[in-house]
């Protein structure tokens, strides 16, 4: 598949840069600098440099141990916090942490266990604690994990009660408040001290909802994206 940059003015998009990247890509995630992106594809992730003048592949993150990755990629995630940290969730259910900065391949590579062997559908950076990850589920759970010590470990379940969740994401102006958005169509808040049942809830859409994001200056305005067709803020 093409990967591209757009140069959007006066409602016109024009193409500034792409290139061919070979196997369909399914996520990216821009680094703190907006200077690279990781790419999630089939069986490993890339990281590619980003210029106006057009892309160039950087480096390409396998297994260490067993070569390529061998389930799918579903999600990526480049951390705001630690520049050279790289989280990709799986469709066997695990995630993957690779540390770019380090040269020794064995080292740099970070496990978080398989527990249920279902799709991670996505996987979120803590905006204020390098160590903690969100992930959530096609099980209908959502998973704060913690990073430090050999031993990845989950250090809160969340279960929401719902259908298949299908995005979180943490809020930019309260770190321990996310959101998440479910298959029949609901948006619920979660505030992570209070893990037996979510802030608020409501029904967004009235088909299965994608995706969810804060907005980067007001608070209170979140936007969901459905297969309905609709985003609704």
């Amino acid at each position: 598949l093409k990967f591209c940059i757009f140069l959007t003015k006066n409602l016109m998009r024009e193409i500034i840069a792409e290139k061919f990247l070979g196997s369909p890509l399914n996520c990216l995630s821009l680094s703190p600098g907006l200077q690279h992106c990781a790419v999630g594809k089939r069986n490993m992730v890339q990281i590619v440099g980003i210029d106006l003048k057009g892309f160039v592949v950087l480096k390409d993150l396998h297994d260490s141990v067993k070569g390529n990755i061998k389930d799918s990629v579903v999600d990526v995630s480049w951390s705001r916090l630690e520049s050279g940290m790289i989280a990709a969730s799986m469709s066997n259910g695990g995630a993957l942490i690779w540390d770019i900065v380090k040269s020794n391949s064995l080292q740099s590579l970070e496990r978080i266990k398989v527990e249920n062997h279902c799709t991670i559908n996505r996987i979120e950076w803590h905006p204020n604690a390098p160590n903690m990850l969100l992930t959530c589920s096609m099980n209908n759970t959502i998973k704060l994990w913690d990073k430090r010590g050999r031993s990845h470990h989950c250090a809160i379940t969340f279960q929401p009660r719902s259908l298949a969740i299908r995005d979180v994401q943490f809020s930019r102006f309260h770190s321990e408040k996310f959101s998440a958005v479910f298959e029949n169509g609901q948006l619920q808040i979660w505030d992570r001290r209070k893990a037996a049942h979510p802030e608020t809830k409501f029904l967004a859409h009235s088909l299965p909802t994608y995706s969810v994001t804060w907005h980067p200056m007001h608070e209170n305005l979140i936007a969901t994206g459905s297969r309905d067709r609709t985003v609704n803020i």
